[in-house]
């Protein structure tokens, strides 16, 4: 190749590699205004795709600055844009695969990530911006022409449908409809209509579209006049203040973290979102109503921010989704919660009405209590619950003073609702389950975190709360009752030395404790705990005298557990008994009502109290000193008796199971159908008597064992 042929390939080349980046610098200098209005048009159609992210961003800049407002078709295609990201995350798609699909999408397209932050604008940063303001114009125009589906009364809804259904009610004689006076419509083929009649005899010009005319329809003015931002954005000036507050309610309805699961760490931070939905939480729950006559009615919604920071936390343990655990939405979300829960110690102390911030505050501390067991920050949220007892000790102060007032009027306690709120909240103190299940931790309770209890009023304000609620009754109040002194009672024994001794010396409690009718009204496990709280916590001069009550020595109170624990037993034995005699009759008798209470909640209670000794350190030391190894050996044979007799009675009945089971499959699975199994509840129940043998019996032979060294041996 000669020289000349080269240079003119080299100077070509450098021409060309010039014009195409003059042409990238025109279009990305001079084509903001062009890059928004496009987005928006965009958005307007039905599955809509923006050119790109950066689009997705300006358009947010825009709105929020007011050059552009929302309207129906951009918030529709805004939910159809996020909407592709939220089928993704059903589990008959695979979610990797299509989450690399959707934050790429397609060369010259936004990604999920850019719908993602327009949802932000419009579903969150919108209304909170509506929120603060009090002046109606300003709120029309940052809400353009968008107001929602609106609210129709159910009376005008039934005359809407009687009306369709009248207009187009169909007549049975089809002559009616074909003219019933034209004798010649009805032909000898029984046609019931006239086809001469139905055609045009003639071709009729206007039937036929000309080329020529449709060059004279302007299609660009058709599209500018549907989908103009402008004329979109445009606000509705006769609205008043009810017909903004329904449409800002039909944004806030569809704030959902699921439209932000393609925000990962680092843009959430950068992107203020922890921080935006904690400012429209505490605007929508603690700001005076008297600047905004909307936020009364808006207040419905005030969950809805804190329940995407809830999902995010939750979601963050997923690495197929968000990547890496983000604890710090984890901190902002404890901190606008305890934030909450504080609002009731600001109230006046003549206010019965406990403040409805704090009382969301404490649902959804309760919630990520229940459902944050699984976090590796659990510590974390340990260390929120320690530092909300203060609050948490004046909200039950407010609620129990209400009580009175309810109990005056006669209505339905609602009270309730704060006991079952307050519960896993407290396991998280006490460090085991109300359940008492057997992954309860058995490390007892830091001496500062039981001070703090004690000086907080928390744990005083829920002892006289239990009292205050003695004179109610019902299903649901037993049985919210009953868990609550459970709680007490776990507090107690994971701090003997202050909770414990503390609860010991309330009279009152203590009185309606050691009542006869105490034990009809809860059960024999419960009864037999506080006795063997009591050997201790009597002893050293700790004699309690209370009015119509017997004195409490320890003595009395070895007598009263070695006497509970073996009814304890005893029912267990009664239990096997009634399996023993149900299962050889009938495979439906397990889960007949009538016979799961004759024999299911003994052998629960057996469980707990075998789960409790493993749970609470203190308690294997003071059973010992109850029972010794002939009275626990006798004991124990009652119930390992009966578990033998049990079992040659039902091995050969599980054998029959197991081979009516086998044949079932095959067949099913032939058919291609699936196989029903049969309940196993006479069978896991045995299981759960004879583990919690081996628990008693272990745990009392070696008091120092621990709970995770007794559960391997046990397995």
């Amino acid at each position: 190749m000669s020289s000349k042929s080269s240079t003119f390939i080299r100077d070509y080349s450098k021409a060309i590699a010039e014009a195409l980046h003059d042409k990238e610098q025109d279009q990305t200098t001079i084509s903001v205004d062009d890059q928004v209005r496009d987005a928006y048009t965009a958005l307007c159609f039905d599955d809509p795709i923006v050119s790109s992210d950066e689009a997705c961003r300006l358009l947010s800049k825009f709105l929020l600055k007011g050059d552009y407002a929302i309207s129906e078709r951009l918030v529709e295609g805004i939910r159809q844009a996020t909407g592709r990201y939220e089928q993704s995350l059903s589990p008959a798609i695979d979610k990797i695969e299509n989450e690399k699909s959707l934050r790429t999408e397609t060369i010259g397209s936004a990604t999920a990530v850019g719908y993602a932050i327009l949802a932000k604008t419009v579903f969150l940063d919108i209304p909170f911006k509506c929120c603060q303001e009090s002046d109606l114009r300003t709120v029309q125009k940052l809400l353009g022409s968008f107001r929602g589906p609106r609210t129709v009364d159910t009376e005008d809804q039934d005359k809407v449908e009687n009306l369709i259904s009248k207009d187009f009610q169909i007549s049975d004689d089809p002559l009616k409809h074909a003219g019933a006076n034209n004798e010649e419509a009805v032909v000898n083929n029984n046609c019931a209509y006239d086809y001469d009649e139905l055609g045009a005899e003639e071709s009729d010009p206007s039937d036929f579209f000309y080329e020529s005319s449709a060059q004279q329809i302007d299609w660009s003015a058709w599209e500018d006049t549907s989908f103009d931002p402008q004329k979109l954005s445009k606000p509705v000036e006769t609205d008043d203040w009810p017909d903004v507050q329904q449409a800002i309610s039909n944004l806030l309805r569809d704030l959902s973290h699921s439209k932000f699961v393609p925000i990962d760490a680092t843009l959430w931070k950068h992107l203020d979102l922890s921080d935006a939905l904690t400012q429209l939480t505490l605007t929508l729950l603690v700001e005076n109503n008297n600047l905004n006559p909307m936020l009364d009615h808006l207040r419905q919604w005030s969950v809805q921010p804190l329940n995407v920071m809830r999902d995010r936390i939750l979601m963050a343990s997923n690495p197929s989704l968000t990547g890496s655990t983000n604890t710090t939405v984890l901190k902002d979300y404890l901190s606008l919660v305890q934030s909450l829960i504080a609002v009731d110690a600001l109230q006046p102390d003549n206010v019965t009405e406990t403040s409805a911030a704090s009382v969301v505050g404490l649902v959804n501390l309760s919630s990520i209590c229940t459902q944050g067991k699984n976090l590796k920050e659990m510590s974390t949220i340990r260390k929120c619950v320690i530092e909300c007892c203060e609050d948490l000790g004046s909200l039950v102060e407010r609620t129990t003073t209400h009580i009175a007032v309810e109990r005056e009027q006669g209505t339905l306690p609602s009270w309730v609702r704060l006991i079952w709120a307050l519960l896993p909240v407290l396991e998280v103190i006490s460090n085991i389950s109300s359940e008492l299940d057997s992954s309860a931790n058995r490390k007892t309770l830091a001496t500062a975190d039981a001070q703090w209890l004690l000086n907080s009023g928390l744990f005083r304000q829920l002892i006289l709360f239990y009292l205050k609620t003695e004179k109610f009754s019902g299903t649901t109040v037993d049985l919210a009752r009953r868990r609550l002194l459970q709680t007490l009672q776990f507090l107690s024994l994971k701090s003997m030395t202050l909770l414990g001794k503390y609860a010991w010396r309330v009279p009152e409690l203590n009185k309606a404790i050691h009542q006869s009718n105490f034990v009809e009204e809860n059960n024999l496990v419960d009864n037999l705990l506080w006795s063997l709280m009591g050997i201790e916590l009597a002893a050293g001069g700790s004699i309690l005298r209370t009015r119509n009550a017997p004195i409490l020595t320890p003595d009395s109170c070895r007598e009263t557990a070695l006497k509970q624990f073996h009814k304890v037993c005893q029912n267990v034995v009664l239990s096997l008994q009634v399996i023993e005699k149900h299962r050889q009759r009938s495979e439906k008798d397990q889960n007949d009502p009538n016979v799961l209470s004759k024999w299911k909640e003994p052998i629960d209670d057996f469980r707990r109290f075998s789960n409790c000794l493993t749970s609470c350190p203190v308690l294997p030391g003071l059973f010992k000193q109850v029972f010794t190894d002939e009275i626990l050996h006798e004991e124990m044979q009652l119930i390992k008796k009966a578990l033998t007799d049990l079992s040659s009675t039902t091995s050969s009945f599980s054998a029959s199971d197991i081979s009516t089971t086998v044949s079932k499959t095959a067949e099913n699975d032939k058919a291609g159908e699936p196989t029903e199994r049969p309940d196993n509840t006479f069978e896991n129940s045995v299981t759960m008597v004879h583990k919690s043998v081996k628990t008693i019996i272990m745990a009392c032979e070696d008091t120092s064992i621990g709970h995770a060294q007794l559960s391997s041996k046990l397995d």
